[in-house]
Parts: C-alpha cells; sequence; structure tokens
C-alpha cells in the first residue's frame, strides 16, 4: 500500500509520512541513547534485548495511530509530532537515569518525580551534562523539522523508488520485535517507563500463615536506668567501611573494637526517610515511593523519641541534609523529637556538601547546645550524616556529576568516609566533654549501604545486594553491653527493642524486631527495594538469600556463606528448591502484613 503514494487519498499522504518519519525519528533517538548509556560491562544479549522491547512499543505507537487511518479519519500531524516527542524526551531522561544508578526508572518513579520536583531536582542536576540539552534539541529539529524534506520527496517522481524500501525498513522492524512484546525479562527504556514489564509479575505463594500485626510499644514499668542514649546514623554507609585491612573509617573501626559490633546488619528499605522509620519505630515502613511517613497521622505507632520524652528524656535531632527534602520536618516531628537541626539552621560559616547537605562539623555545635540543654535530664541525641550520600563531593567542592561509566567514583566515595569518619572522633568527644560517655548508650547504625556497579547497579535505591542493604551497626554501652562481634542477622528495626531492654524498661506490644541482647537473632529477614514493592530480599540466618523482583524480572538466589560477593545465582538449583518457597513464603507474609498495617496500599 506504501509503495505507491500516488494511489493514496491526498488527505491521508501527511499522516502517513509523518507517523513513518517520526518512526524513523525515534528509532534513530533509541539507538543514540542506548548506546550513549551503554554500560562498559554490558552484555550484547542484554542490550539487544531492551532495544527490540522498545522498538515493540513504537511499532505499538504507530499501529495506534494508524488505526483511525483505516475508516477515513486522519490525526493532525501536531498530535503525532507530540506523541513522539514525548516518547524521545523520555528516552533521553531514562539514558541520565540509567547512567546514575544502572536501572531504569519505573512510572511510579516518574510520577513520584512529577508530584515531587524539587525533591529530585538536586539530584537530576547532577546527572545532566552537554549530552542531555543537545539530544534533546536534536529530538525537536528531528521531530517538527524531518517530515518537511521527506514530505517534499513523497512528491517527486523517484518516490515510487525509495518508497518501498523505507516500508520494508518498517515491516522488518515489526517483525524482528515481534518477540518483544512478550521479552519483560530486560526490559528497556520505553517498556520500564510505561511499565510494560509490569503486565507479567511472578506470583508470590498464598499466605495460609500471616504474621501477627503490629501493636504500639507500650512501657508498663521501669525504667531502671536512664543512661543518655545517642543515635548516629550513617548516610549510605557500606557495612565494608569498616572492614579490611584498609577501612575507609578507620576511627569508626577502631570504635568497634571497644564496642559490640553487629557484622550481619540489614537496612528494611534502601531509602534514608524508610530506613529512619524502621530505626526509630522497630517497623517496616509504607512499602512505597511516597514518604506518607511525614504526613500527619502517617505513623501508626509510637516510635522511640515519643516513648523516651515520656519518660523524661529531653530528646534532639540533628542532620546535615536539607530539612525540606522530603518533607523531613514532618518526619521528624511524627517521630517525636522536641528539638530538630537541619541544614537551613547551621552555622552559615560551614559549606555546604553536594546538591543535599552541608559540612558535618556543623552540626558540633547544635550537639554542644542539645547535651548542655538537657541538662540533669537523660538525653536522646540523633544525628544523621550527609556527605557519603551522592555526588560524593567533599564541602566546599564543586559537584561533580558522577555516572556509571565515571572514571572512579568509589575512590570520590571513600574520601567523602574519611570526611565522615573525622567528624565521628569529633562528635564522641565532644560527647565526652559535655556528658558523661560511659553512662551514654551509644548506637551506630546505617541507613543503607551503596552500589558502585558491583552488579549493575548504582547509589542505593533499586539495589538488593549485600553492597547496599548490608551496612555498620554497633553498640556502645561500657559495663552493660560487652564488646567483641556478632554473626547473628540484625535488622534496623532491631534498635527500638534494644534500647528499652538497656534501659531495663517493661514494655508491651507486638514488633517485628528483636532485642539485640538476644544471642539468637533473627532466623530470617525481609529488606525492600524503594520502588512500590518492585524488589525484595530475604536472608536466612544460614546464609541463603533469595532477591525477588515482582515485574518479570527472574529471582536469584545466593549462599552468602560460599558466596558473599553473590556471583552465583542459584536458583536452577533442584537442591534449593524447597529453601526457595520458603524464603518467597517469607517474602509473602512481608507483604501480606504491609498491606494489613497500610491497608490504602
Amino acid at each position: 500500500m506504501l509503495a505507491r503514494f500516488g494511489a493514496l487519498p491526498e488527505a491521508a499522504r501527511p499522516a502517513i509520512v509523518e507517523t513513518l518519519v517520526q518512526f524513523a525519528v525515534a528509532m534513530l533517538i533509541l539507538a543514540m541513547t542506548r548506546l550513549y548509556a551503554l554500560h562498559v560491562d554490558a552484555r550484547l544479549a542484554d542490550v539487544a534485548s531492551q532495544f527490540q522491547g522498545d522498538i515493540a512499543i513504537l511499532v505499538l505507537l504507530v499501529a495506534v495511530i494508524s488505526l483511525p487511518m483505516m475508516v477515513g479519519r486522519y490525526p493532525p500531524r501536531w498530535l503525532i509530532r507530540g506523541l513522539f516527542l514525548a516518547i524521545n524526551l523520555l528516552q533521553i531522561g531514562q539514558a541520565q537515569y540509567l547512567l546514575v544508578t544502572g536501572s531504569y526508572a519505573s512510572p511510579a518513579l516518574l510520577h513520584y518525580a512529577v508530584l515531587n520536583p524539587g525533591d529530585v531536582a538536586g539530584a537530576a542536576s547532577t546527572a545532566i551534562n552537554l549530552f542531555t540539552p543537545i539530544m534533546a534539541v536534536a529530538a525537536g529539529v528531528l521531530v517538527f523539522f524531518g517530515g518537511y524534506p521527506v514530505g517534499r520527496l513523497t512528491e517527486h517522481p523517484l518516490s515510487r523508488r525509495w518508497a518501498p524500501l523505507f516500508t520494508l525498513f518498517f515491516f522488518a522492524a515489526c517483525l524482528w520485535s515481534i518477540d518483544g512484546f512478550s521479552n519483560v525479562r530486560n526490559p528497556g527504556a520505553i517498556s520500564n517507563a510505561l511499565g510494560i514489564a509490569d503486565f507479567r509479575r511472578i506470583d508470590l505463594p498464598v499466605v495460609l500463615d500471616p504474621l501477627p500485626g503490629y501493636a504500639a510499644p507500650t512501657v508498663v514499668s521501669g525504667p531502671t536506668g536512664k543512661p543518655d542514649v545517642v543515635l548516629l546514623i550513617l548516610e549510605s554507609t557500606r557495612a565494608d567501611a569498616i572492614e579490611g585491612e584498609a577501612p575507609g573509617m578507620p576511627y569508626l573501626a577502631e570504635l568497634a573494637k571497644d564496642s559490640r559490633s553487629f557484622e550481619r546488619a540489614y537496612t528494611t528499605t534502601s531509602h534514608t526517610s524508610k530506613a529512619l522509620v524502621g530505626i526509630h519505630c522497630g517497623m517496616y515502613p509504607r512499602p512505597e515511593l511516597t514518604i506518607t511517613e511525614n504526613q500527619p497521622g502517617g505513623l501508626p505507632l509510637s516510635c522511640l523519641p515519643r516513648i523516651l520524652g515520656d519518660l523524661g528524656y529531653y530528646t534532639a535531632y540533628l542532620q546535615s541534609a536539607d530539612g525540606s527534602f522530603e518533607n523531613r520536618y514532618g518526619l521528624v516531628e511524627n517521630l517525636g523529637y522536641s528539638l530538630f537541626r537541619p541544614r537551613e539552621k547551621l552555622d552559615p560559616g560551614f559549606k555546604e556538601a553536594g546538591y543535599l547537605g552541608k559540612d558535618e562539623f556543623a552540626m558540633l555545635g547544635p550537639a554542644r547546645e542539645a547535651a548542655r540543654a538537657a541538662g540533669s535530664r537523660p538525653l536522646l541525641l540523633t544525628v544523621l550524616t550527609s556527605v557519603t550520600h551522592y555526588p560524593y563531593v567533599l564541602p566546599g567542592t564543586i559537584t561533580k556529576r558522577y555516572s556509571a561509566r565515571s572514571a572512579d567514583p568509589m575512590s570520590a566515595y571513600r574520601r567523602t568516609l574519611a570526611h565522615a569518619d573525622a567528624f565521628v572522633r569529633e562528635f564522641v568527644a565532644t560527647l565526652s566533654r559535655e556528658r558523661d560517655i560511659n553512662n551514654t548508650l551509644l548506637i551506630v547504625v546505617s541507613d543503607h549501604g551503596e552500589a558502585f556497579g558491583e552488579h549493575g547497579f548504582y547509589v542505593h535505591d533499586e539495589a538488593m545486594y549485600e553492597e547496599v542493604v548490608r551496612g555498620v551497626m554497633m553498640v556502645r554501652y561500657p559495663g552493660v553491653v560487652s564488646p567483641g562481634r556478632d554473626v547473628a542477622l540484625r535488622q534496623g528495626i532491631d534498635i527500638l527493642p534494644t534500647v528499652l531492654d538497656l534501659l531495663g524498661a517493661t514494655w508491651e506490644g507486638q514488633l517485628p524486631g528483636l532485642s539485640l541482647l538476644n544471642e539468637q537473632g533473627h532466623q530470617a529477614v525481609v529488606t525492600s527495594c524503594w520502588n512500590n514493592n518492585a524488589c525484595q530480599a530475604a536472608v536466612a540466618s544460614d546464609g541463603l538469600k533469595l532477591i525477588h523482583y515482582h515485574n518479570g524480572h527472574p529471582p536469584s538466589l545466593f549462599d552468602l556463606q560460599s558466596d558473599p560477593r553473590e556471583t552465583r545465582n542459584l536458583i536452577s538449583d533442584p537442591h534449593h528448591a524447597d529453601r526457595v518457597v520458603d524464603l518467597s513464603m517469607l517474602i509473602s507474609r512481608q507483604r501480606d502484613l504491609n498491606r494489613r498495617t497500610y491497608p490504602a496500599q
């Protein structure tokens, strides 16, 4: 039909030419963005399957546009151009996101970005380079002006020669992309953004034995003692920051020797605002991107600061990150702190660090003030660092743009670890001068870790591997908690019951966390990525770990005892089939508990 443009109705020619031209432009943009964002360690088969799936979406779009033409209704050219321009800009944005994180943005994340532009603007600004505006301008020019010369050619007598070639190219793309409609194991930029992979989710077992629901913790007697409690929460700090012969945080590594150090400590969620809920409240956060915990009534239980405040503690929370980011003001208020000092309320004489934070040393003055303001009252002081957050720049330096293909982002990260380590040293010294450090319960814990391409992921939000989900955890309480290494399975939800136990408080309630004084630890824990239940991992005490994706990606199984770097996927090993079922059921039970706790989900 398309081989002879002269045989078509005059009204049909512009729409058909425009559609085919825009398809070709989208193919060109797709190829350029895929080449630009190609990981140096990516397999050609993975790239081809992603490319194939995205072409399938473009073919489907052409088919949708063509349907009205069959009944003599021809869509206006501006509508065709607008649709394809949106697709092209989406591809460009996805290429940038891929370079920074190693994964594509999902519909939920795109929706979150639209609703919370201020929270994503800083991170986006560090990722944008010359490629973004150049490709955006090129896409606009090709979309709005690319059809003109082609349209002129269709009026030329030679059009009968090239039109069949153009038509053959289109139908060849159609045939090659047929398998792309069902290929959701490795979805590409467009199919991820449109949620195509979500149509084929991997079913988990039906829950027959649900986990018990939460019941708010209530102190019924005690405490027998009221030591100062200090929570030092380390942003994006991997467990190996204090491990090995040359740890990235040598002072903290030495402090660990004087503390009870928990070597298998896992986050609840690989995103700070969500992880803070687990640490403070002893419960799993709402499994969605939106930070609803910062809204009035967003926390269904009383959390540690409110409980200790009711026991007479002076409670203060300091962070070197911006307080407006993800409405940390609302979250801190819901947690129950009486004093909050974020970046914008710290000494302006200290330098900014990246798009999010300020020099950690700016918190030393407020920490001293909080220690003095407590007076004779016991003190709960929480400090959250930020300099180790992406893009890993030291205070006062220019924010650099790191990506999956940066020369050595790990070196930049280790420099920020060293800076945070120096702050920890000075912070502990400040506490020693202002309070009785030997009557202080000091808990150091990571919110989560950080990835640098070990498994194709970068930063932390969407990775479930050990470099992200396992972090630092230690407890120092001289004369009460004996120093040493603990290899039992632990999680951030264990902090609240641990503090109450160490204070000698008798409490009632139902929480999933276990006191760190319980030598056995957990039999298994579940941790989640920050993407609307997109991925979860179940880790058993014997070292088996199941990573489960809910968007069509196949699951992975690792034996952390024999394979701590998670290099051998055992999911197809029949010897582990029963354990896969057990761990899958654990994830199912956790998801069921989340649905019952947060019924709006």
